[in-house]
Order: structure tokens, then sequence, then C-alpha cells
């Protein structure tokens, strides 16, 4: 999960999501109970640190699926020119004075913004990844990565034919990340 690279199938994902959302329950619980102030610069570093490991699970799951990690800021563009359209629509349709939290314009703007990161979500652990080794890694193990590690990162694929036997190693070299196929 701390790595961009490689490659992570639907359980490696749900695993991912499961592992930050204990993370930050955590977290949540430390800050109530040490009476942490929210608007705290360290909450920031937190959340981009959430950010980062949730960037690197869904790269892993793109990876997964033969495409690139780069799908990830070309998707969080099109939400964010969706949320500013929608949010647009509401306002000179309504008026900026109905547009009040609790009100029944700015619930349909957050269910709306909210309703394209809902079917990527879905995407992402409905579709099935590449079997084999693709241009991303080998096809992850029963654990969901590579190894059964999330941290792990690159897996290179020597050059065979689907036919043969073939050798896979971590990029980093570490035994935990090295499988024979």
């Amino acid at each position: 999960m701390l790595v961009t690279t490689g490659r992570c199938s639907r359980k490696g994902l749900l695993v991912c999501a499961l592992v930050l959302l204990a993370l930050q329950a955590v977290v949540v619980g430390l800050m109530f109970a040490f009476n942490v102030d929210l608007q705290s610069p360290a909450i920031y570093l937190l959340d981009a640190a959430f950010l980062w490991l949730g960037t690197c699970a869904v790269g892993k799951r793109l990876h997964d699926v033969g495409r690139s990690a780069r799908y990830i800021l070309w998707a969080a563009l099109a939400i964010v020119a969706w949320a500013t359209a929608l949010a647009a629509v509401l306002v000179f349709g309504l008026g900026i004075h109905e547009i009040e939290p609790g009100s029944t314009a700015m619930l349909l703007a957050a269910a709306g913004t909210s309703l394209p990161v809902f079917a990527l979500t879905l995407w992402l652990h409905l579709t099935p990844g590449v079997p084999g080794p693709n241009r991303y890694g080998i096809e992850p193990n029963e654990s969901g990565f590579c190894g059964g590690l999330p941290l792990c990162g690159p897996v290179h694929v020597d050059e065979v034919s689907r036919s043969e036997p073939h050798h896979a190693q971590h990029a980093c070299g570490a035994a935990h990340c090295r499988e024979v196929h």
C-alpha cells in the first residue's frame, strides 16, 4: 500500500479499504480521546497520508485491470468538473440562498457528487483483473497481492511466451516477493 506500482486484485483492494477504514477509526478515536484540535496541521498531514495510501491501492487495482494509475487523475478531474457543473445548475436554478447546509439543494448536491464516485468504486470492485502477467506485473495471488504483501512494488516478468513456465521477481529483490510460476 505504500508504493504505486504493482497489482492488487479485487480482494486486495477490499483488504486495503478495510485496513484503511480501521486505521482511520483508530486515529479518530485517539483524536477524540486526546482532545486533538480538528483544525490542527497534523490532521491535514494524516489526511494526506490516508489519501496517498488509498491512491496507491486504487493505482494497483487499476494496474490489475490493465489500466494506468493516471486514470485516477482523470477521474478526479472529471468528478470536480461534474461537481462544479452540478453546483452551478443548483445555484442558478434555485438561487444561492437555497444552497445552505441541511437544505434539499445541498443534499441533492452531495448525492449528485457522490454518484460518480460510487459508480467508479463499484467498477473497481466488480471488474475482473487481467489474467496472467501484464505490463504492470504478475497476476496477484490468493492474498490479492504479490507475495501476499500489500507493501510490494513492481514485479518484473521475464520475457516468455504464455506456454512456457516463467520466473518473476519483485523489484526490491526481497525473498518474500519472489515467485516462480
